[in-house]
């Protein structure tokens, strides 16, 4: 079991559109956070590799005149290896990444911890 801190910090005062021309000159965004990651990993009982986790982000995010903090959304991932070998240095995972809506969200507001959405993302790699 891994308990892990990522410390996050951005800021800009400026966005670029798809073309790279600025989009808006003052945006004055700013993000200060820290992501709290519980992981376990082990072997299930046909010896192949899992992994389960959650990530808890908290923190202040600053955008345009408008600040939220508090908690963000929390994220909720699971992983199995459905190749896992060693001697031959091959390794298959399928896993699911499920996003909770679980910060703050004003439709209102400009800043938002959250995003108000569930998102699924299942993965292989």
């Amino acid at each position: 079991m891994y308990f892990l801190n990522y410390a996050v910090n951005a800021n800009a005062n400026h966005f670029n559109d798809q073309n790279g021309n600025v989009s808006d000159n003052n945006m004055n965004f700013d993000l200060s956070q820290n992501v709290f990651r519980v992981a376990y990993y082990g072997k299930s009982s046909s010896k192949k590799s899992f992994v389960a986790n959650v990530a808890v982000p908290l923190g202040r995010i600053s955008l345009k005149d408008d600040t939220d903090s508090g908690l963000g959304d929390i994220t909720v991932a699971s992983g199995y290896w459905v190749i896992d070998d060693n001697k031959a240095k091959t390794w298959v995972s399928l896993g699911l990444l499920t996003i909770l809506p679980t910060g703050n969200f004003d439709k209102n507001k400009t800043a938002n911890m959250g995003n108000n959405v569930y998102q699924i993302r299942p993965f292989w790699m």
